[in-house]
């Protein structure tokens, strides 16, 4: 299963929604996306790769979708002490951009960010702001979504 978080212009969620799933319905017809709850955040789930599909919506031009950011590893938030491993999983090279996104309240966004910095010192990885590539944190309630992207979808 893939998991995709897709920002669009607030108050454009339920269009944004339906266009994002005619655009990937030739890679899984079973696709679903949803608006969040949190002002202008869907997510979208399908079977099979999510780069392959951001792939596909970045050639869509979806309108009114701003970033869009495929979780390379999802956890949930009782897994969060994992999430060091999960972060060293993917991360090669020795610096990277850092975002950390906490939406709702089972999460503190201290805390993440503070474990995220904590797991990048320990691997080595200097966090830079002046980075082409971004470790993205995305927590939504319960949800830990992992992405490695571009300044423009940080």
């Amino acid at each position: 299963m893939g998991l995709i978080l897709v920002i669009a212009k607030t108050g454009k969620e339920k269009r944004v929604a339906v266009d994002l799933e005619d655009a990937l319905f030739h890679l899984d017809s079973n696709v679903k996306a949803w608006f969040t709850g949190f002002p202008g955040v869907l997510l979208v789930e399908l079977r099979g790769d999510s780069v392959r599909a951001v792939e596909v919506l970045e050639r869509f031009h979806v309108k009114d979708v701003l970033k869009i950011r495929p979780f390379l590893k999802v956890l949930k938030a009782r897994e969060v002490a994992f999430l060091c491993d999960a972060i060293g999983g993917l991360i090669s090279g020795d610096s990277v951009g850092v975002r950390v996104y906490v939406r709702g309240r089972v999460l503190d966004k201290e805390y993440v960010e503070k474990l995220v910095f904590s797991c990048l010192e320990k691997l080595r990885v200097k966090p830079v702001f002046a980075s082409d590539n971004f470790l993205t944190v995305d927590v939504i309630e319960d949800i830990i979504g992992i992405s490695l992207v571009n300044k423009k979808n940080a």
